[in-house]
């Protein structure tokens, strides 16, 4: 069967369209709901919500069965007849089943066929993949001519079975008009006709029912709330009940199509199964309409405090129980009377966020065999949980579990291939659900049994999402061996290498076993291969993502920190601030070193520190914050050397203590106007001990707890600050991976949280956040992802709510020396390095990291065969490096616009960044995290070679990329590689 995609060329995002299973959520027991002194229109929302069956604006559905052949019909007698001379409704329907409409009408005694306007007695319905929306729905508009004396009386929407499918065709918003409706066919939101009893008719060998059948209101029906609001401080909301089958008790995400007055906010609450109410604030004032008015929203949900409800004391958790009991779309009052109409439809729950490139058809699972646990000599034993063998057509889940370690564990699972089996140039399409925090890596056999490898990173667009994730690999060779045969099994394999162990999210409460997941399974046998005649050229090549002014992004949390660049910083002495703020920059990290401003026991000298903080900032807007780093040692009291550990009750302890008093109000002193800008973080890289934290001479051979050491300097060094200003900042010192730099060292982080040296939440007399270094010379999406599984672990098992920042993270050019003859890296490697740096500052952009900053700003240029040496955006005199040249050119991007969200491709490892401002051109920073060299990816947009141009795409250092056209429908296709580093895709307003 031919699979058809909806490009992303509309505003919204899309989902899969398998009928029936992801058409809207059907609903029961439709409520409105008023607080505040708000009024409703009791006959306007009665009727949208009462009267679910006799309206043009409601969903009407037939249900199908054409293994046997025939056809099918619709039939919506009107319980009025109605003149008019154009017909407009909106339809849904695979793309295989070919859709007409018969017009009847009569003159009062005979019934009588009313021809379109083209001479046919069926009015056919023209759809293709390039005219559906984000949920697969069509707007049509068919012109007829009645005869003298003759009314409209039923209008059929007739179904071809030749594709010998099975299905639902659905139609919604039927009007007949006497004009001809805009070029853009709206769906107006307001019924123009009523229905009598709607009927399903069938020819021979079809079997057809209505659908939804029952007491049911579907999700895609259009629901209006007509309200009246007196001032401030008042809602009105449209209460709705799920019915829910067993997939929609993993619900994690709302969507839903909303039109109403762009003044009136608007929430979604959630009640769980146990009656407690979460709300979410819906981003309707940043969010794109569609030429109608219509703006989608999808709505991520997850626990919070601001929940209420439940029975206190047994079900106020705060934690949403599934499944969800009801769920209700709130509009709010403006600050002054107002009035107006609500609308909504295309309501649905999901259990994973959709993609711009889902699958509308019927999608052709793959049949596969039991599945069996993988056991390697250094992997962590697996055991198969769902063990079944699943049929062609047929979703099914499997999983297995098993149990990390603080050391390197990898686990996995193989699934065998019966037949039909996909060969080269394919994409196989799957969802997956694994605990945060872990990376999942697809191995496939061919009949050779030759293994090739592909990744499946988890896209940054739901990187703390801990339900079901889409995941799209293109099947491809790499390396050597170079070909293979039909592939005859998939091994999908977990890492978790960085994680220490820990598990964000276990099967069984407390347990500390890891599940994998895995569902879905279809390989696109047609990416490279025509669609249908009528299809895009650009479709046909690859599915490329297709970044216009409209594409969709992901993007419900956007507005949390909407201007990235408040929250990037570089590591650099403050004397050089002039520079980093040239470059973009509005952080800058450096030290107050205790041992050379104490150099006598109670005589401090700050001025070699102040005088160049000063300037700093003096600095003009976009002005330049400081974030003061408070270490390490001093001799005078350690009795050891600087980087010596501070034990707890110690004249040592007392000592520095004094110290970051001291400092503080130093600071306070010379720039008491602008006290909530300074950051101050204790110490750096303490969990080091043979570097940073050093046990003294003294100490026993077992050591003393370094955690509980650290602890109390954090937790007095955060009082005595917030004595000085309770308006200064302090975050902890920064954590360094382990020893071996590629785990987070979650056992120092738990010992530190349990010893009191955090606040379980924020509050003023402790550390505002805690500092991460996650430090990775490849694939940044890899620590991106690991970050987010520390984090959910330490909220999940400690209710840990201090936020994590990246307070260094970098990458040397001189790590990409191998192989020559010395460290000192080439252009090769430093352009290698600018394309790992952008990612790391992409990565923390993209998961709204509060703080961010780069090492370093400048290359030290005190020894050529240092990797310290070869860190810097700029060389040791100032002079840009590729990679100062790449994150320039990001932050003149992200200089006023707005970071609007993120869009994932195919494959699923090329990420999109958005940001669009209203007074200027949209730009996407696109790149790919795949780490082969020989492969390559595409992104389609409007053309670069127009007069004038469409859009405009450059490298990470500025130079023109060339794309070339596709088609004839004026789009071009443009590459994007790794190894080519992100690219910068400006987009023409409309």
């Amino acid at each position: 069967m031919t699979l058809q995609y909806r490009m992303a060329v509309a505003i919204g995002l899309s989902a899969f369209f398998c009928a029936p299973t992801w058409a809207g959520t059907n609903f029961t027991n439709l409520t409105t709901y008023q607080e505040g002194g708000a009024t409703v229109n009791a006959s306007t929302n009665g009727a949208a919500i009462t009267q679910a069956m006799n309206n043009g604006d409601n969903l009407q559905g037939l249900r199908f069965d054409f293994t046997a052949g025939g056809s099918a019909a619709l039939s919506l007698p009107l319980s009025q007849p109605k003149t008019g001379a154009y017909l407009a409704l909106s339809v849904r329907a695979p793309l295989d089943n070919k859709l007409s409409v018969q017009i009847i009408g009569t003159n009062g005694q005979t019934d009588q066929v009313v021809p379109c306007n083209t001479g046919n007695a069926l009015c056919m319905i023209d759809r293709s993949a390039s005219s559906l929306d984000d949920q697969g729905w069509s707007r049509h508009s068919l012109a007829f001519t009645l005869p003298t004396n003759v009314t409209v009386k039923t209008i059929k929407l007739i179904a071809d079975g030749a594709a010998h499918n099975k299905g639902v065709a659905y139609v919604r918003s039927v009007q007949i008009l006497p004009y001809a409706p805009s070029s853009a066919y709206p769906e107006a939101p307001s019924p123009s006709l009523t229905l009598s009893s709607v009927a399903a008719e069938a020819s021979a060998g079809a079997v057809v029912s209505l659908w939804p059948s029952g007491p049911a209101y579907s999700g895609d029906a259009i629901q209006v709330l007509e309200f009246s609001f007196t001032g401030p401080g008042q809602m009105i909301a449209l209460n709705m009940t799920p019915t829910l089958p067993s997939a929609r008790s993993e619900t994690s995400y709302v969507r839903f199509k909303m039109n109403a007055p762009v003044a009136n906010n608007a929430y979604l609450r959630v009640v769980d199964k146990d009656g407690e109410v979460f709300p979410f604030l819906v981003n309707r004032k940043q969010t794109p309409a569609d030429i109608q008015g219509w703006t989608t929203h999808l709505v991520k949900l997850y626990s919070h405090s601001g929940a209420w409800g439940g029975v206190p004391g047994v079900t106020d958790n705060k934690i949403i129980d599934l499944p969800l009991k009801e769920i209700r779309l709130v509009v709010n009052s403006t600050a002054s009377a107002s009035s107006g109409r609500a609308y909504f439809k295309d309501i649905d729950l999901l259990d994973h966020a959709p993609s711009p490139l889902e699958s509308l058809g019927n999608l052709p699972y793959l049949a596969t065999n039991s599945a069996t646990a993988v056991s390697v000599s250094n992997w962590a034993a697996a055991t198969v949980a769902t063990n079944t063998a699943v049929a062609a057509g047929q979703d099914g889940v499997r999983s297995f579990k098993f149990t990390p370690s603080a050391g390197k564990t990898i686990a996995g699972m193989s699934i065998g291939l019966p037949s039909g089996r996909p060969t080269n140039g394919q994409t196989l399409h799957f969802l997956a659900k694994l605990p945060l925090g872990y990376n999942l890596n697809l191995q496939f056999n061919d009949e050779a049994e030759q293994a090739f490898d592909a990744r499946a990173i988890r896209p940054l667009a739901v990187v703390d999402d801990a339900g079901w994730v889409e995941h799209t690999v293109k099947l491809e060779r790499t390396g050597t061996p170079s070909i293979y045969n039909a592939i005859k099994r998939f091994i999908f394999v977990v890492s978790a290498n960085g994680m220490g162990g820990i598990v964000a999210a276990s099967p069984t409460p407390g347990s500390s076993e890891v599940e994998v997941q895995i569902k879905s399974l279809y390989v696109d046998e047609h990416v490279y291969a025509p669609q249908d005649a009528s299809t895009p050229e650009r479709v046909k090549a690859d599915h490329a993502l297709d970044l216009v002014a409209g594409t969709p992004v992901s993007a419900d949390w956007r507005a949390v920190y909407a201007d990235p660049l408040l929250n990037t910083g570089v590591a650099s002495p403050a004397s050089d601030a002039a520079l980093a703020r040239d470059i973009g920059f509005r952080k800058v990290r450096f030290e107050f070193y205790w041992a050379s401003i104490e150099k006598t026991a109670g005589v401090y000298n700050f001025t070699n520190y102040i005088t160049p903080m000063q300037s700093l900032m003096a600095l003009p807007s976009p002005t330049v914050d400081p974030i003061v780093i408070l270490d390490y040692n001093n001799t005078l009291y350690s009795g050891a050397t600087d980087k010596s550990a501070i034990h707890a009750g110690t004249t040592n302890q007392t000592a520095f203590l004094n110290f970051v008093t001291r400092a503080a109000t130093e600071v306070k002193n010379n720039f008491p106007n602008q006290l909530g800008r300074v950051t101050f973080e204790i110490w750096n890289e303490q969990n080091v001990a043979a570097k940073n934290w050093v046990p003294l001479p003294s100490d026993p051979p077992g050591g003393i707890n370094a955690e509980s050491d650290y602890a109390d300097l954090l937790s007095k060094a955060s009082v005595a600050i917030k004595q000085v200003s309770p308006l200064f900042k302090v975050v902890s010192g920064g954590l360094a991976l382990t020893t071996d730099s590629s785990q987070f060292d979650t056992e120092y982080l738990k010992k530190v949280a349990a010893a009191g040296g955090y606040a379980a939440t924020p509050v003023t007399s402790k550390a505002d956040a805690v500092g991460h270094h996650p430090y990775q010379h490849d694939l940044p999406e890899l620590k991106t992802v690991e970050l987010a599984g520390v984090a959910a672990y330490m909220r999940k098992t400690l209710n840990f709510q201090t936020p994590f920042w990246v307070t260094e993270v970098g990458t040397a050019a001189s790590n990409f020396t191998e192989g020559l003859a010395t460290n000192v890296p080439n252009d090769a490697n430093r352009k290698k390095q600018a394309r790992i740096q952008l990612r790391h500052v992409l990565n923390s952009w993209a998961t709204n990291r509060p703080l961010h900053v780069l090492y370093s700003l400048r290359d030290r240029g005190d020894n050529s065969l240092s990797s310290e040496s070869y860190y810097g955006l700029l060389d040791s005199l100032g002079q840009y490096r590729p990679a100062g040249n790449a994150i320039k050119q990001l932050f003149s991007v992200a200089n006023g616009r707005k970071l609007e969200g993120m869009a994932t491709g195919l494959p699923s490892r090329v990420q999109a960044m958005k940001f669009s401002a209203n007074d200027k051109d949209p730009v996407y920073v696109v790149w790919s995290d795949n780490s082969s060299t020989d492969e390559v990816d595409a992104i389609t947009t409007l053309s670069t070679t127009s007069s004038p141009p469409k859009a405009w795409v450059t490298d990470m250092e500025g130079n023109a990329v060339a794309c070339q056209p596709v088609g004839g429908d004026g789009r071009d296709r443009c590459p994007l590689s790794e190894v080519g580093g992100p690219i910068f895709v400006r987009v023409a307003r409309p």
